[in-house]
């Protein structure tokens, strides 16, 4: 168990950057599901959420959902069972599950797990809205990490703040922007206790590489770094609000979609749009969702693939290729760029 020391009224302000970054008004009043490991973080949500949603008097019911991977044995049994008194003791349900079969392999695979759970779980009680303890130093790790991975101007964005995990149900992180020390900080104060899960001290797993071993020694040497990439990452999200107001517009007036296939007109001189359609970041920011909303592989979509994109979307000759994930691109000279994938193609891993 974790103990630190006290700092005064360190839960009110948690509570209070809950409520700024997510009105009460938004969900007091209808079902929440709460992911919680028993981990500090969803461990300090989980009680600035109740806090907040009993001084506003709220309405909608709030369940507590674990997902056990039962990579610790003992340990992990554990963690279900704190979480299972947290609720309990705080009036919530609580839906555990534990994983079956060979642990899965990586971190990816291990979300993936957790993500069908909690949408299912999310179906099943009717909660428009899953709420998860991701924190400051979560997005500050995703960045890094999908900088030394390569990406582009949206995974310079970090961690979106909410996005859809499943049809009606909406995944909001609302402590994006708390550092994890004010969660302790919180929980300490109140006298709460929190479960430390040893494999978060193993650098086998790339997360855990940044936040153990790299990251420390960027603050030795940049005192403050994580803070400052925080903020990098608050005004690049303001500059990719605008762009993606530009693609939706782009998409609007030039893309038909269909099942496995997206067909893509290539402007002539003469329309109202190709000044917009000569940027090429707005092309591929554009395509990008396009990817997504099809449910195809991007992870081999390298940054020469979407340049051979909007390059062949800049002018109108004719050009057939292949692209990663089993996707053909072909368009006939002066005709729209058609973009095709077959059916039989495993889907993608989800999203962070």
């Amino acid at each position: 168990m974790g103990t630190e020391k006290p700092y005064r009224n360190a839960m009110q302000r948690l509570e209070r950057a809950l409520v700024n970054s997510w009105a009460p008004s938004e969900w007091t009043a209808v079902p929440l599901l709460v992911a919680v490991s028993g981990g500090a973080d969803s461990v300090a949500l989980l009680i600035a959420l109740t806090n907040v949603h009993r001084k506003q008097s709220g309405k909608g019911p709030l369940t507590v959902a674990h997902y056990n991977h039962a990579l610790r044995s003992e340990a992990s049994d554990q963690d279900a069972l704190f979480v299972q008194r947290l609720a309990n003791k705080l009036g919530w349900p609580c839906v555990s599950t534990k994983g079956s079969g060979p642990p899965a392999a990586d971190e990816a695979s291990l979300r993936n797990l957790r993500y069908d759970f909690l949408a299912s779980l999310a179906h099943q009680i009717g909660a428009r809205f899953v709420v998860t303890g991701h924190t400051q130093e979560d997005n500050v790790e995703t960045v890094l990490h999908h900088l030394f991975r390569g990406t582009g101007p949206a995974g310079l964005g970090g961690v979106p703040r909410t996005r859809d995990l499943a049809e009606d149900v909406l995944l909001i992180r609302p402590l994006l922007n708390v550092p994890k020390s004010n969660l302790r900080e919180a929980l300490t104060e109140i006298g709460q206790e929190w479960r430390e899960d040893a494999t978060n001290q193993e650098s086998i797993w790339k997360r855990n590489w940044l936040r153990n071993q790299l990251l420390p020694q960027i603050e030795t040497e940049y005192p403050g770094a994580s803070d400052r990439i925080a903020a990098l990452i608050d005004q690049q999200q303001t500059l990719l609000l605008g762009l993606e107001q530009r693609a939706c517009q782009w998409t609007d007036a030039y893309i038909t979609a269909q099942q496995n296939a997206i067909v893509i007109q290539r402007p002539g001189d003469d329309d109202r749009f190709s000044s917009m359609h000569d940027h090429q970041a707005i092309r591929i920011h554009a395509l990008r969702g396009l990817w997504d909303q099809q449910g195809w592989q991007r992870q081999a979509m390298a940054r020469q693939h979407w340049e051979r994109l909007s390059e062949v979307l800049g002018h109108q000759a004719a050009e057939t290729f292949d692209l990663p994930g089993g996707v053909r691109a072909s368009a006939r000279e002066g005709g729209p760029l058609e973009l095709q994938r077959p059916t039989n193609l495993a889907s993608p891993s989800r999203q962070e």
